[in-house]
């Protein structure tokens, strides 16, 4: 019933059905399975291995629902829950284990390769302030809302400017040119323009123009 790859999903469910179901699921869709298990056990024996994905059933036999700790020796392993149980507190305890998704039960086989493609994609290890900036570039990029705030990636670039390069920003804006800012920084005009050339590359323009645009 299992593919066995290098890496790739590990499929946990009690029910044959179900499992033989989702395994078929993912192959069309072009995901490996690594492996399949069909109790809790069975599911832990796989710790430590190379493993992409876990899609794990909540309700298993001889489990009681989502423990997994910080410190679990299975924290490491991203997952994927399914499960026919959607009452509050199971999503909740879920919740808790910090989960790369949820998919319910019964679910298509659209539904599922949608979670699964999801719960693939690389996790966000970001401060809140930069996950807020990335849900609102999204947003904006889905049309749900209008731009309101820069995108992260342009503050992360205003961010990197070293103090020369901001230096000589700001003397720009001050309507000087780079003979004179090369004088009143007591370095040479192709220093200056270096500097302005590796600004130019981390903010992402072509011009002096476009820098302090974006910048100022």
């Amino acid at each position: 019933m299992s593919t066995m790859m290098e890496q790739g999903i590990l499929v946990v469910d009690d029910d044959a059905r179900v499992l033989e179901t989702v395994v078929v699921m993912l192959g069309r869709g072009g995901f490996g399975v690594v492996g399949t298990a069909r109790d809790g056990d069975a599911a832990l024996s796989w710790v430590g291995r190379k493993i992409d994905l876990a899609l794990l059933d909540i309700s298993l036999p001889g489990t009681s629902g989502p423990r997994r700790r910080s410190g679990d020796a299975s924290a490491g392993v991203p997952i994927l829950y399914m499960s026919g149980c959607v009452d509050a507190g199971t999503v909740e305890r879920a919740r808790e284990t910090s989960p790369r998704g949820f998919v319910a039960k019964p679910f298509t086989e659209a539904q599922l390769l949608a979670s699964v493609r999801i719960s693939l994609s690389p996790a966000v290890k970001e401060p809140v302030e930069a996950a807020l900036d990335d849900i609102a570039r999204i947003l904006t990029q889905l049309g749900i809302v209008s731009p309101a705030r820069r995108p992260l990636d342009e503050q992360r670039a205003e961010a990197s400017l070293s103090k020369r390069e901001w230096e000589i920003v700001r003397l720009l804006a001050d309507h000087l040119r780079v003979p004179t800012i090369a004088e009143r920084l007591h370095i040479s005009p192709a220093t200056v323009r270096n500097h302005l050339k590796s600004a130019f590359q981390k903010v992402g323009v072509h011009s002096q123009e476009e820098l302090l645009r974006r910048l100022l």
